[in-house]
């Protein structure tokens, strides 16, 4: 079965004058070569206002790692980002906390360096 994923970056809603809000463009996220593989299964995709990435999946296919740089501006610190999902279809049998079923039909990493040390949430 396939694995259908839509996602759309957008900029949190903030209260007037406390902070600029920044919405990540698509076109500047890119596959990272490193840690995918060789076939591409997403796709940039405009509907009406709404612009989003689509992920079409199927079996067999080595991941594919979408990345994003952000600006230095960025390096002083974000206090809240926000993003939505959705999956269309969902992996058969997925199942991230059992061995041998790790397939999620997204996943979200937010890294960051603070000093020497790298950090990472997944949602």
């Amino acid at each position: 079965m396939r694995a259908l994923v839509a996602l759309a970056f957008l900029a949190a809603p903030l209260p007037p004058g406390s902070a600029h809000v920044f919405t990540i463009p698509l076109k500047d996220i890119v596959v990272l070569k490193r840690d995918s593989g060789p076939v591409n299964y997403y796709q940039t995709v405009q509907q009406g206002p709404l612009s989003f990435i689509h992920g079409d999946y199927k079996p067999g296919l080595d991941t594919v790692t979408l990345f994003d740089p952000l600006p230095d501006q960025f390096h002083k610190g974000v206090r809240r980002i926000r993003w939505k999902w959705r999956a269309v279809v969902l992996p058969k049998h997925g199942n991230e906390c059992a061995d041998g079923y790790g397939d999620s039909a997204a996943a979200v990493y937010i890294t960051w360096k603070s000093g020497l040390r790298w950090y990472s949430l997944k949602f």
